[in-house]
């Protein structure tokens, strides 16, 4: 099941509203989802939510996390990726650890 992106950019942006989504195409280790979400103070932001597919949890069950965490180092070392935004554990709203990430 799809998780419910309203309640995903709630987390992301509290008080936020989705603006709307669209998949994105070409991966293959996981479903890919842009979101645009308005932020309380009026202003849009994109983000990208990476979850992961059922190969990719069942060669390495802590994909995801291991993923975020090299983002934050690529980061803290300046190179050019997306930035982490949020690692997204599974819960009622998502059924696997799911990335959000800077589009």
């Amino acid at each position: 099941m799809p998780p419910d992106l309203s309640l995903v950019a709630s987390l992301l942006s509290p008080q936020g509203r989705l603006l709307r989504s669209w998949n994105l195409t070409g991966g293959m280790s996981a479903q890919m989802t842009a979101m645009e979400i308005e932020t309380p103070d009026g202003n849009r932001t994109c983000c990208v939510l990476r979850c992961p597919g059922e190969a990719q949890l069942a060669e390495n069950p802590a994909t995801i996390e291991n993923e975020y965490r090299v983002l934050q180092l690529g980061q803290a070392l300046g190179l050019p990726m997306p930035a982490p935004l949020r690692l997204l554990l599974p819960s009622e709203v998502l059924p696997t650890a799911c990335l959000a990430m800077e589009y």
